[in-house]
C-alpha cells in the first residue's frame, strides 16, 4: 500500500493527479490505512461467519432394464426459510457474485514498470456491495432425470 504521493516504491505517472489522490485519500480512510508503507498481509480482512443450510431428496424408480428415472427435490438455503436470526444467510453480489469470493478491487490494470516499481491505476473508490435477495431467500427446485 502506499504512504503516499512520495512513496518511492510507486510510479504514479500513469495516473492522473485526481485519480491518485482519490486512491491515498481512499486507502488513508479505510482499514487499509494501517498498512500504508507496507504490505497487508494475507487473510487480513475476512468476512463474517455465515450459516446455510440446504436439503435435498433424490428417489430412483426403476423403469426397464438398467433404465432408471431419478427424481429430486432440492431446497436451497432452507434455513433462511426456517430462521432468519439463527440461519442469518444473504448473497452479496455487486456483479453476479459466485457467492465464494467477494471482493473490492482498488486497481483495475496494476503493472510493473522496467524500473520494478508498481504502477497502479485507479478509477474509483470500492463500493459497498448490494445485497442481491435473488441469491439470499429459499429456493425450490424439483426435477428429474433418465439415467441408463
Amino acid at each position: 500500500m502506499p504512504s503516499g504521493a512520495d512513496d518511492a516504491r510507486f510510479d504514479f505517472s500513469g495516473m492522473s493527479v485526481a485519480d491518485r489522490d482519490a486512491l491515498l485519500a481512499y486507502v488513508r480512510s479505510s482499514e487499509l490505512a494501517k498498512y500504508a508503507g507496507g504490505v497487508a498481509p494475507r487473510n487480513a480482512f475476512t468476512e463474517p461467519w455465515v450459516n446455510r443450510l440446504d436439503l435435498k431428496f433424490v428417489q430412483d424408480i426403476p423403469l426397464h432394464g438398467d433404465v432408471k428415472l431419478q427424481l429430486f427435490f432440492d431446497f436451497i438455503n432452507l434455513g433462511s426459510f426456517l430462521s432468519k436470526s439463527t440461519f442469518g444467510y444473504y448473497e452479496l453480489a455487486p456483479n453476479l457474485s459466485n457467492g465464494v469470493f467477494r471482493t473490492k478491487t482498488l486497481t483495475t490494470a496494476t503493472s510493473y514498470g522496467t524500473d520494478g516499481r508498481i504502477k497502479p491505476s485507479y478509477t474509483r473508490a470500492p463500493t459497498d456491495f448490494a445485497i442481491n435477495n435473488g441469491m439470499s431467500r429459499w429456493r425450490i427446485q424439483l426435477g428429474a432425470k433418465l439415467l441408463f
